[in-house]
């Protein structure tokens, strides 16, 4: 990481809840600031996980449906 961004870069901001793909070592001898957005789409991602549950739950149902017919 410490030859990928010039002097200027004084933030990194990850728009995610963790910093595994940053190396925050290299990033605290450069002097750059690392953040992240905690709670970054937790709700939208459940929600399409419920969505998509729903969905399987749906498809199966029609071919169970299509199936005995």
């Amino acid at each position: 990481m410490k030859r990928q961004f010039p002097d200027s870069v004084k933030l990194i901001c990850e728009a995610g809840t963790g910093y595994n793909n940053i190396d925050l070592d290299a990033a605290k001898e450069k002097k750059i600031t690392v953040c992240n957005i905690p709670s970054y789409s937790s709700k939208r991602v459940a929600h399409t996980e419920i969505m998509i549950t729903l969905l399987i739950i749906y498809k199966s149902l029609m071919l169970k449906l299509m199936v005995k017919r």
